[in-house]
């Protein structure tokens, strides 16, 4: 079967009649300048509509009959942001109003045993659609820039950093205050991914094999060794024969075991 192209393809799926949407600022005036587009769930691949709103802060895009619908959109500045948040855009009589920049400074916090981390990146995706919308870096106070972030968003961050570690990497964005725990790393050789299953995290009480497993850190087999990146800290090992040991993983450098 011939391929729609994206215009026609819509057409197929949705209502020509635009629906129009009006977005106010906080105070209620108009709020121009929006950048928006919808999409339709679960299908995230293809967008329903896109626009800017105008002077009065009116835009028009696509009907959607007997469908969920999620919008992203930004101001002008890029700080007042939209992700993922339901709209409904069934035929109706007066067009949905959207408030854009409301709401409580939103932003990330990383920290590392309770220090600020600095230049720690996070990128910030749609929940739903899975939409790259920006990156962001921390400053020296291992804060990123302040967001005003609409409270019915649905987001995601990430964080970047291959020499930070982070059990869990992508969270949920809130409104407000995003506090991320980080650790440095630096990194542990042994002989085989078996070897890996007697080394154990004093910290977090997880084997390497472990965290392999789950995605929490990556290893690479290199000249008949097995190399990962993992969080700095004490690690345990246990051997088949029952003797223990211990070594130190420190920051940039690799300790070389030999279970």
């Amino acid at each position: 079967m011939a391929e729609l192209a994206p215009a026609l393809y819509r057409q197929a799926l949705y209502r020509q009649e635009p629906t129009e949407l009006l977005f106010l600022k906080p105070d209620g005036e108009p709020a121009t300048g929006v950048e928006f587009r919808v999409y339709q769930l679960p299908n995230t691949t293809q967008w329903v509509g896109n626009g800017i709103s105008d002077g009065d802060g009116r835009a028009r895009t696509a009907c959607v009959n007997d469908s969920e619908c999620v919008l992203i959109a930004d101001d002008e500045t890029r700080f007042q942001v939209m992700m993922d948040v339901p709209i409904d855009l069934h035929p109706q009589s007066a067009p949905p109003v959207i408030t854009i920049g409301a709401g409580p400074d939103t932003f990330v916090e990383a920290t590392c045993a309770g220090k600020p981390v600095f230049d720690a990146l996070f990128t910030l995706h749609g929940k739903e659609t899975g939409v790259l919308f920006t990156g962001f870096y921390t400053g020296e106070d291992g804060r990123t820039s302040n967001y005003k972030l609409h409270p019915r968003s649905q987001a995601i961050i990430q964080l970047e950093n291959s020499d930070l570690w982070a059990p869990v990497r992508r969270v949920p964005f809130e409104v407000g205050r995003n506090a991320f725990e980080v650790w440095r790393t630096g990194k542990i050789q042994v002989g085989t991914l078996q070897d890996l299953e007697l080394v154990e995290s004093r910290e977090f009480k997880a084997s390497i094999a472990d965290w392999i497993h789950l995605g929490a850190v990556e290893s690479e087999v290199a000249d008949a060794a097995v190399l990962c990146t993992v969080p700095t800290g004490i690690y345990d090992i246990t051997r088949s024969d029952g003797s223990k040991s211990s070594f130190t993983v420190e920051i940039g450098v690799t300790a070389f075991i030999r279970p």
